[in-house]
């Protein structure tokens, strides 16, 4: 699993809240 910083979560955070597809980067 990534180790992302607290923004990089915040920023999933609102992708998985908006019903958006992760960008690439954020694939698990």
């Amino acid at each position: 699993m990534l180790q992302l910083t607290d923004q990089e979560k915040q920023e999933v955070i609102r992708y998985l809240e908006a019903n958006k597809s992760l960008p690439e980067k954020y694939r698990f």
